[in-house]
This record gives C-alpha cells, structure tokens and sequence, in this order.
C-alpha cells in the first residue's frame, strides 16, 4: 500500500514520492505516478505496470517525465479520464505480482 505523500519509494535508483496511480482508459495498463526528489527542481515520472517484486525493488516502464505538476495533471487525466487529485496515494494498491490499481 502507498501509505501518503510522505512515503518514499526507491525506484530505479532514485528516491521518489508516490503522487497518484489509475488504469489508462484505452489498454487497462496501470499508471503510477511518481514525484522524484531531488533539489531545486522537481520532475514527475509517469510509470506504466508499476509493480513490487518479492525482493522489495519497484520495477515498471517510464513512459514519460515532466517538471510542471499541471503537465503532469492533464497528462494523467488524458490516460486515465481521472482528474490526478481524485487518485490519491492513499487509495492505491501495489501488488507483487500484478500491478498498481485503485
């Protein structure tokens, strides 16, 4: 489970806060989106089947990157028809095996 904003994930060797995940309108594909912390920008990363192995590693695809939170917002909205403040971390699962879904 993504606990809040305050959670960190560690994926692909950097350390970032879990914003919102949804299921893409066309294929069903999981999307996770991710704030990666870093200083003094911030980039969001869009990642497809976003999932936790056995080891506790994340893996998934990034298919996009952006620095602008309203970029990020409208991009997600476009893939999921859900508006980014309705996908709360809180209300997203992980799963081992499968993959992020609300």
């Amino acid at each position: 489970m993504l606990d809040d904003g305050n959670t960190h994930t560690v994926y692909d060797g950097a350390e970032y806060i879990p914003v919102a995940c949804g299921k893409t309108s066309v294929d069903l594909h999981s999307i996770a989106v991710l704030k990666k912390i870093c200083s003094p920008a911030q980039q969001f990363v869009f990642v497809q089947d976003f999932v936790k192995r056995e080891n506790g590693e994340y893996c998934g695809d990034i298919i996009e990157k952006t620095a602008d939170f309203f970029d990020a917002a409208e991009l997600f909205e476009g893939l999921t028809g859900r508006r980014i403040e309705e996908a709360t971390p809180a209300n997203c699962v992980i799963h081992g095996k499968g993959e992020a879904e609300m």
